[in-house]
């Protein structure tokens, strides 16, 4: 039997997801490695590709490390969120409609100087993505809540951490109970 050749909607059909298999929006990824001085990080996207191939069969394969990830923390001008990143922690991986190489080393208004377009070199970081059995806690309803057990104020160099009211409450109590002996 000789071989069909494939229609044009076959060959429309191929090309396009030729084309979507490498074109990026958004990801979950694993931080493998983090730099603070230079806020970026190395990271492992948690999705794998899937592919069928020349048996008609699917597959899928990891995709690679990115390394050089931008995290963005939240923030304006002067004023910024910024916490600790680490190993393993889950990122939403953001792929950039245009090539961020020019703009990242040179920022402002630049031309990007390559033409691709949501490729996986273009990715940024958005730390705080959790799967649904992983939430690490309840969000409340009625207050904003900072998590952690190290929470600083100000400049880059805080070391003074911020006191909870729980523990103004026990040096209160504390200090209320507190008597000299021997002493009128």
């Amino acid at each position: 039997m000789p071989r069909q050749s494939p229609s044009i909607a076959d060959i429309f059909s191929g090309a396009f997801e030729n084309f979507h298999g490498d074109l990026y929006t958004a990801l979950p990824g694993r931080v493998e490695a983090f730099d603070p001085t230079t806020q970026r990080a190395s990271v492992q996207p948690l999705l794998k590709q899937g592919y069928v191939d020349e048996s008609d069969e699917r597959k899928t394969e990891r995709l690679p490390v990115i390394q050089d990830v931008p995290v963005l923390f939240p923030g304006a001008g002067a004023y910024r969120i910024t916490f600790p990143v680490l190993k393993g922690a889950v990122v939403l991986l953001i792929f950039s409609s245009a090539s961020l190489d020019t703009w990242l080393s040179k920022g402002g208004e630049v031309d990007p100087e390559d033409d691709r377009r949501n490729d996986i070199s273009d990715a940024v970081a958005i730390p705080g993505l959790y799967s649904f059995n992983a939430v690490p806690t309840s969000a409340p309803t009625n207050a904003m809540v900072l998590h952690g057990a190290n929470i600083k104020l100000g400049a880059d160099d805080a070391t003074d951490p911020v006191v909870r009211k729980s523990d103004l409450d026990a040096f209160r109590t504390s200090y209320n109970l507190h008597k000299h002996l021997g002493v009128t």
